[in-house]
C-alpha cells in the first residue's frame, strides 16, 4: 500500500466555500431515516466520463443495515463498520470519483463514501459508506498526532 501525505503550503482561509468538518464526539450509529449531506467532485452524469467542475453536494437518507445488506447480497457483506443510504424515487447520491468524500450527519463527519451501484444517482440500490467508528478515529488520531 502506498501512503500519500498531503501538506498545505500555508494557512487555509475559512470561507462560505471552504470550511472544516467536526469529528464525532460519540460513535453511535446514525438512525435510519436521518438526512445527511454528502459532497464530492465525481461525475454528474452516467454517460459522461468527466468529473464535476465544482464541488457538488446532495442530501441523502440513511437506511438500516438489514435493508442495505439485502440489496447487496450475496456479492458484498455489509458489516457494522458500514452505513448506507438509499433514495427511492429520487435521482441523487454519489457517483464515480466521489469515493473518499464525506457523509456529514448532524454537523459531524460520520463516514466516508465507499461504493454504490454501477449506475450512480439512480433510485435503485443502496450507496455504502465506511462508518467512522471509535476504532477508526483512534487510528486517525494516531496517524495525525500533532497535525490536527
Amino acid at each position: 500500500m502506498t501512503i500519500v501525505r498531503i501538506q498545505l503550503l500555508g494557512k487555509v482561509n475559512i470561507t462560505k466555500a471552504v470550511n472544516t468538518v467536526r469529528f464525532p464526539e460519540k460513535f453511535a450509529e446514525v438512525k435510519p431515516g436521518s438526512v445527511c449531506t454528502i459532497a464530492g467532485w465525481g461525475r454528474t452524469d452516467n454517460k459522461k466520463p468527466n468529473p464535476a467542475d465544482k464541488l457538488m453536494e446532495a442530501r441523502v437518507t440513511v437506511i438500516d443495515r438489514k435493508t442495505c445488506a439485502s440489496q447487496w447480497k450475496p456479492s458484498v457483506k455489509i458489516t457494522k463498520d458500514m452505513m448506507c443510504t438509499s433514495e427511492k424515487g429520487a435521482v441523487r447520491g454519489f457517483c464515480n470519483g466521489d469515493a473518499g468524500g464525506p457523509i456529514i450527519c448532524g454537523g459531524f463527519l460520520k463516514g466516508i463514501i465507499s461504493f454504490g451501484p454501477m449506475l450512480c444517482g439512480t433510485s435503485s440500490g443502496a450507496d455504502v459508506y465506511t462508518r467512522l467508528t471509535e476504532d477508526y478515529m483512534k487510528w486517525i488520531n494516531k496517524k495525525t498526532k500533532g497535525m490536527l
